[in-house]
């Protein structure tokens, strides 16, 4: 048991900068695919300890591993090694989920927008066929008007 300390100790010590940004990597794209860390744990075939200690910039992960949870999480497994681009979206796969969420939204209220003023062309074309009609009979009603004699 002594021997099993001492590597889990040595684990925590002697963390590489590599390691520890692909842990905050993965805990990113864990976080923006909204599974919890020990429902990904499971669907990635490894024990939440191991994820755990994974996102804390652990133990080596094998390719296997990275291939499993990319493909748990939809990506590529260059994903989990992709270089921040200077872009916040690149560099927080939450802000990107949002940034793309909100892409969605602008297009659909930009087809929205469409379709309404779509829609108040019609009614504007109405209008003017109901104000043409209308300025037809007020015409007819004083004609009308004009022509009729007050007999007494």
């Amino acid at each position: 048991m002594a021997g099993r300390k001492k590597d889990i100790e040595g684990v925590g010590a002697e963390k590489s900068e590599v390691l520890v940004a692909l842990g905050i990597r993965i805990r990113n794209l864990r976080n923006a695919a909204g599974k919890s860390q020990r429902q990904f744990a499971a669907e990635s075939g490894v024990t939440q300890s191991y994820m755990y200690l994974l996102e804390g910039g652990g133990p080596n992960v094998s390719v296997g591993v990275l291939d499993k949870m990319a493909k748990v999480l939809g990506v590529s497994i260059r994903e989990f090694f992709a270089e921040h681009e200077g872009s916040r979206e690149a560099a927080d796969p939450v802000l990107a989920g949002v940034a793309k969420e909100l892409r969605r939204l602008g297009d659909a209220l930009e087809a929205r927008k469409q379709r309404d003023n779509a829609i108040l062309d019609d009614i504007e074309a109405r209008l003017a066929v109901v104000k043409e009609i209308t300025e037809g009979l007020l015409k007819e009603r004083e004609e009308v008007k004009g022509n009729i004699c007050i007999v007494s």
